[in-house]
């Protein structure tokens, strides 16, 4: 009677074995690698949204968003502000980034803010006006293997 040894079996095993966890590692890393793109192009928008604000002045102030690198969840704000010195703050809403996901740009228990004027929605900024200066904010999945950098410019280019 025809049929199949052990030895076929368990080759045959594992064979679909390693091809299943190569599967599901390529699926895992094609995720971060989506849920990092994802992120950049949020952060993207909140980021033109606080400029459109400015620009538009809503409720005559200036808007900005708040980057901090936390020692849990990094998160990000979108406020508004009475004056260019921050001296009171009112925050129009927060996001935080998924946990396999992170700022490196700020540093470690770091913010960053960034800052739109009001009518021409220029980066506020002590290094403005120099045309290649910039406000940089790097995304990362956790143990670095793939990063992004948001850059700002002075005249207000969102890349």
């Amino acid at each position: 009677m025809p049929g199949f040894t052990l030895i076929e079996l368990l080759v045959v095993l594992t064979v679909v074995m390693i091809i299943a966890v190569g599967g599901g590692l390529y699926l895992y890393q094609l995720n971060r690698s989506k849920d990092l793109e994802a992120t950049v192009e949020i952060i993207k928008a909140t980021l033109r949204d606080a400029q459109q604000r400015a620009i538009n002045q809503v409720d005559g102030n200036y808007w900005g968003v708040k980057f901090e690198n936390l020692s849990g969840r990094d998160r990000y704000q979108l406020f508004s502000s009475d004056d260019a010195n921050l001296t009171s703050i009112t925050v129009a809403g927060v996001r935080y980034l998924k946990s396999s996901l992170g700022f490196f740009s700020p540093s470690d228990d770091n913010s960053s803010i960034i800052l739109f004027s009001k009518i021409t929605g220029n980066l506020v900024s002590a290094s403005c006006p120099s045309t290649s200066a910039n406000s940089e904010i790097s995304v990362g999945t956790a143990g670095g293997a793939e990063s992004a950098n948001l850059k700002v410019y002075c005249n207000g280019t969102i890349e």
